[in-house]
């Protein structure tokens, strides 16, 4: 997606939220409730805000990605919920998130190919 000196932590947070939904898409059997983890209070808190702000695009496709995965389950559960983890706390899974993040940000070779990302993901 590119490197640290082009994107910010809100940036790079809110692709993960749309990742995590791209995964959630692929999915032949979701057993809801959902939650997803984030580290980031601040890309937490803009979910509910129309910005205009550089990046909110991405929790916009984050909420329309969500509401096609609602359309499509025929779940009456269906829920997926947003949490706050505390991030650089030990948490060995979010810790581990971060550091593939980093990776992949600092390194081109531990990128994911541009053909494996989703469409809009795809720029630059």
């Amino acid at each position: 997606l590119g490197s640290t000196d082009d994107h910010t932590v809100y940036e790079a947070e809110a692709v993960g939220l749309t990742l995590a939904t791209q995964l959630l898409s692929m999915e032949d059997d979701i057993t809801f409730p959902v939650s997803i983890f984030v580290d980031n209070q601040a890309t937490i808190k803009s979910g509910g805000v129309f910005s205009t702000k550089p990046g909110h695009y991405l929790i916009d496709h984050f909420h329309r990605s969500i509401t096609d995965i609602k359309k499509a389950s025929r779940d009456c559960r269906f829920r997926v919920t947003v949490r706050w983890i505390s991030g650089h706390d030990g948490v060995a899974k979010n810790e581990l998130a971060d550091q593939e993040a980093k990776r992949a940000a600092d390194s081109r070779s531990e990128s994911s190919p541009r053909t494996h990302l989703p469409p809009f993901l795809r720029k630059g």
